[in-house]
């Protein structure tokens, strides 16, 4: 059986990219939408404190603005912050942390990593 090649730029997540025999299969039509900055803060914050991390509210923020909307991305970013203020030696996470993880990471104050800021001035 033979795949077709799926384009780059083809976005499946628009209604109109799919046929409509197959949209009418589905009644339900669901839209996922971002979490907001201050949303992703508090789950941070939340977070920090089941890992028993302390963290300033500054740094909440910082993370929550570098995780696109997604409260994944913003966990996996915490404890990559955590690392950093672990090798620094500090018990709190400060936005020096956070701005040295993201460093490290090569990603931006957008949450874009390298290869997305490529992709984008292509």
């Amino acid at each position: 059986m033979r795949r077709e090649a799926v384009h780059p730029d083809r976005r499946d997540d628009e209604p109109g990219a799919l046929s409509e025999p197959f949209r009418s299969r589905f009644k339900t039509q669901e839209r996922l939408e971002l979490y907001e900055v201050p949303d992703l803060a508090r789950i941070v914050e939340g977070r920090a404190r089941g890992l028993g991390l302390s963290i300033s509210a500054e740094a909440a923020q910082a993370i929550g603005c570098r995780a696109r909307g997604v409260p994944r991305e913003a966990v996996r970013l915490l404890e990559r912050v955590r690392d950093v203020a672990q090798l620094a030696a500090r018990t709190a996470i400060e936005l020096g942390d956070v701005l040295e993880a993201a460093r490290r990471s090569g990603i931006d104050e957008n949450g874009l990593w390298i290869d997305d800021r490529g992709s984008l001035s292509s």
